[in-house]
């Protein structure tokens, strides 16, 4: 199998909120590199975008991740790949986990599993201890 590092994205529409771009398109992607004229140089591996959008990355401001405590239900990796091939690149997690992610020791945790994934992960914050009233032990 032939591995590519540029893509042609022929046919979508290109929506682009910073600026102001709403127009249908072909994008073209070298070498990590976006742009809408062809570099030359390079063979693109073409992908057909009709009836399609092409966006900057998404933003999810929501997610339940279930780790730490329900890692069968889903991981933090498990959910990053499912936000990756939804568009997303950068998503929110709530802080409803059991056990809760609320200690300096738990986010360090949270903070090393996070780093193996591809996009950008922040998480909502709990301000209490261990679902208390109590402030926070850290």
């Amino acid at each position: 199998m032939k591995s590519f590092n540029s893509w042609a994205i022929e046919g979508g529409k290109v929506i682009d909120p910073l600026s102001g771009t709403e127009k249908q398109a072909d994008v073209f992607i070298t070498k990590g590199v976006i742009s809408y004229s062809p570099d030359r140089k390079s063979k693109y591996k073409k992908i057909k975008a009709n009836n399609l959008f092409i966006t900057p990355p998404l933003i999810d401001l929501h997610v339940h991740f279930r780790e730490p405590g329900n890692c069968k239900a889903e991981t933090i990796l498990t959910g990053s790949i499912s936000a990756m091939h939804g568009g997303f690149g950068t998503v929110v997690a709530m802080p409803n986990t059991v056990p809760p992610i609320d200690s300096e020791k738990m986010v360090e945790f949270i903070k090393k599993l996070t780093k193996k994934t591809g996009i950008n992960k922040h998480f909502a914050c709990r301000l209490s201890y261990k679902r208390t009233k109590r402030k926070s032990k850290s």
